[in-house]
């Protein structure tokens, strides 16, 4: 973490924040990702360490904290309070970038695992049939083709790498 030095708000929070990966991770955060291996899943370019370490900084900082999952091996990590106030400060971080920095996008920047999960959170489920739902999603790349599946159960959606025995209601086909 690097110090600033300085007396001044802005610089203090650079120092927690501004660190490599750590805007991203809380960017999953705010998707609903609370274990290691998703973070792993969502941010495929990160090192395990250096995730790591990161994690460490945000807990250490009070804006994450670190859960053991009961009767299950591992942990979870949730926003505090601190790390909940951040959401309206990525969400028009986001925007600024959208509307100011935002060129080609190369097919290596690309994650498929995240775009569907993006899919899915995006979905306005106030306005889909009450029943569950599964969506299939196959893209084909030149060398890979993944396939996902959105599931739609009692208000709520989850991103799945597999069907889990249910009719698929809606098809997507792309590269």
């Amino acid at each position: 973490m690097y110090d600033y030095e300085e007396a001044c708000p802005i610089s203090k929070a650079s120092s927690v924040l501004c660190e490599r990966w750590t805007l991203q991770i809380l960017r999953e955060m705010f998707f609903g990702v609370t274990r290691y291996s998703e973070f792993q899943r969502y941010l495929p370019n990160i090192s395990p360490s250096l995730l790591k370490t990161r994690l460490q900084t945000l807990e250490e900082n009070g804006i994450i904290v670190r859960k053991r999952i009961p009767e299950k091996k591992g942990y979870e990590y949730c926003l505090t309070p601190s790390g909940q106030e951040l959401k309206p400060l990525l969400t028009e971080f986001g925007k600024w970038g959208v509307k100011h920095s935002f060129g080609e996008i190369d097919k290596s920047e690309v994650n498929i695992s995240t775009i569907i999960r993006d899919f899915a959170v995006a979905l306005k489920l106030e306005e889909l049939p009450k029943s569950d739902l599964t969506f299939s999603f196959m893209v084909n790349d030149e060398d890979v083709t993944k396939k996902m599946y959105i599931m739609v159960r009692k208000g709520c959606s989850q991103v799945c790498d597999e069907n889990l025995g249910t009719e698929v209601d809606l098809y997507l086909t792309g590269s």
